[in-house]
């Protein structure tokens, strides 16, 4: 998993309270990283408390890291940032299967169904 705070340290100057959260940044992404590793290798679904298969906790465990850690970076670089390019793909979920989508993306779908469902009530070619 990429050091951030590397990356970060060499590209700004930042203060020791940058520092810190960057490190904290840090521990989130490979918490998440660790996370995907145990799900490929107990699998996504896991038997629950009654033995029902239910997604194993990792799988939300290493969304939630990362989406902490987006947020760390969107708080310190909101202009600039790197989470004006943040995806699934460079916060490492594509690989991992465990791509979650934004509130952007899901408003931008929303959006697009009401479209499309108008258009089609309205008899109009879609």
């Amino acid at each position: 998993m990429a050091e951030y705070a590397k990356t970060f340290e060499d590209e700004y100057e930042l203060e020791p309270a940058h520092r810190a959260l960057l490190a904290i940044a840090d521990a989130l992404m490979r918490e998440a990283a660790e996370c995907d590793a145990q799900v490929r290798t107990d699998g996504r679904m896991v038997p629950g408390s009654t033995g029902q298969m239910v997604e194993h906790p990792a799988v939300r465990t290493g969304i939630l890291a990362r989406e902490k850690a987006a947020r760390i970076f969107r708080d310190l670089f909101p202009e600039d940032g790197p989470t004006g390019n943040v995806d699934a793909y460079s916060l490492g979920q594509a690989d991992s299967g465990n791509a979650h989508r934004s509130a952007a993306s899901l408003r931008a779908a929303k959006a697009a169904e009401t479209r499309w469902n108008r258009a089609r009530a309205a008899g109009g070619a879609v």
